[in-house]
């Protein structure tokens, strides 16, 4: 469709508010902006009727508002989420991607970089999603997702594509790799205990002393439990906020522990 200079992606259940494509025109008509191909905006979970999808809806919210908006001031370009974007046809046109490929849109956007054209996020552009509704949904989904992803490991080492859209790349596979290297290292401290024949063992004092025995290791805790779970405490700006942090860091432990067994 050549006359047309624009595109719009969308999934079965994307949602797009009045007035979307308006404000995403406004930014790829504005001079400044010829060298960007991909407008991606922020992606909200609507219809978030069970616990486990309002979970995913506070996950999102934390994920876009925190990680990449931060991505993108400090990078100045994103990865694509492969659907309500706005794309510019004619630097799509010259992208080229091998076939068989499951997440094109990784694909798409380190191509699009290679040849010069960046893709950016945009979070004053909110579209609508949905997200499944249970476990079992979700672990389907992200079977598939996984594969397109770890299928994606070439763009690290290929030559023209910048260092942040590497970053994003090896970030991706990271995620889906970091819940194997967990279960082996809990499978280690397992075997560990059972070398000094003591695999369960509790005493009364030990939180209570822990500080003052070995404050070094108590810091260590500390801090590794704010970077594991407090971090996502600059997003609060009201109760509701405040609330929803603690409901996902929550639910994100238990599936995390879950994922191991799973």
């Amino acid at each position: 469709h050549s006359e047309y200079e624009f595109f719009f992606v969308c999934d079965a259940d994307s949602m797009a508010p009045k007035g979307t494509l308006e404000r995403l025109l406004r930014k790829a008509l504005h001079p400044e902006n010829q060298d960007i191909a991909l407008f991606q905006t922020r992606i909200d979970i609507t219809h978030a009727k069970t616990r486990y999808a309002d979970f995913q809806r506070i996950g999102a919210t934390i994920a876009q508002r925190l990680f990449f908006s931060t991505h993108q001031a400090i990078f100045n370009k994103q990865i694509s989420f492969g659907h309500l974007c706005l794309i510019r046809r004619y630097a799509f046109d010259l992208v080229r991607i091998p076939l068989g490929i499951l997440s094109h849109d990784i694909w798409d956007a380190c191509y699009l970089d290679r040849i010069g054209f960046r893709c950016v996020f945009c979070p004053d552009v909110t579209t609508y999603d949905e997200a499944p509704s249970n476990y079992i949904e979700d672990k389907t989904r992200s079977r598939r997702w996984a594969k397109g992803t770890l299928q994606s490991w070439p763009l690290i080492y290929r030559k023209g594509i910048s260092l942040p859209l590497k970053f994003y790349v090896a970030q991706g596979i990271y995620i889906y790799l970091s819940q194997p290297v967990f279960f082996f290292w809990l499978l280690l401290g397992l075997i560990s205990a059972l070398d000094n024949h003591q695999l369960i063992s509790f005493h009364a004092e030990t939180f209570r002393e822990f500080p003052f025995v070995a404050p070094k290791l108590a810091w260590v805790l500390f801090l590794t439990l704010g970077a594991v779970f407090g971090h996502k405490f600059v997003t609060v700006r009201s109760f509701r906020d405040f609330r929803d942090v603690l409901k996902e860091n929550f639910y994100s432990l238990i599936l995390s522990l879950n994922n191991v067994f799973y």
